[in-house]
């Protein structure tokens, strides 16, 4: 009797929360199981998007493509459970993905489109609802152009940041996330 509790209770926690990325060397360095594809969190960097792209190209890597729900999920779940990690540099990590050359229009490094819309950051302020994208122009005419893994909301005591997509300047200084397609769990 105690072997089948055991049993519906780990199926009811796989079913429930997924399969989670598996820590690797450090902290910093997970392995996503499912895709088979290595990340690591250079949260204790702070880069403008483009030198944060040279710098996993650098490592070895890419900015990390966050292109569907599951892997959102296991991302979000792994830095929420990690103290450094859930605090990286200018409140969000760098992910791969930009609209620099056809405004709403978000490709990849590679240059195919980024099909994933379900991660996008919404919330109410002050009355208003804000969408992301939203292209920002308040502090560069160009607008908002490169994707971030946003930290929101920060610092609420009881809740943890949802860490979903939104379009930032890409001179901010953030912490990335990189990924290393090819690499084994």
């Amino acid at each position: 009797m105690k072997l089948q509790c055991v049993i519906i209770v780990v199926l009811f926690v796989s079913s429930t929360y997924g399969v989670d990325l598996i820590q690797l060397s450090g902290e910093n360095d997970v392995c996503d199981p499912v895709s088979g594809i290595r990340y690591k969190f250079f949260y204790e960097s702070k880069s403008t998007w483009t030198v944060a792209v040279d710098d996993c190209f650098a490592d070895g890597g890419q900015l990390a493509t966050v292109n569907y729900l599951g892997l959102h999920k296991r991302i979000r779940r792994y830095i929420n459970s990690q103290p450094n990690i859930v605090n990286p540099l200018g409140d969000g990590y760098w992910i791969n993905g930009n609209d620099r050359m056809a405004e709403g229009y978000h490709v990849l490094l590679d240059g195919a489109p980024l099909t994933y819309t379900e991660g996008w950051h919404s919330e109410e302020v002050g009355g208003v609802n804000i969408t992301q994208p939203n292209n920002n122009v308040a502090r560069d005419c160009h607008g908002q152009d490169c994707l971030q893994l946003w930290q929101r909301p920060k610092n609420v005591p009881g809740k943890l940041p949802s860490w979903n997509l939104d379009d930032e300047y890409c001179f901010e200084l953030k912490s990335y996330l990189c990924e290393y397609p090819g690499t084994a769990c």
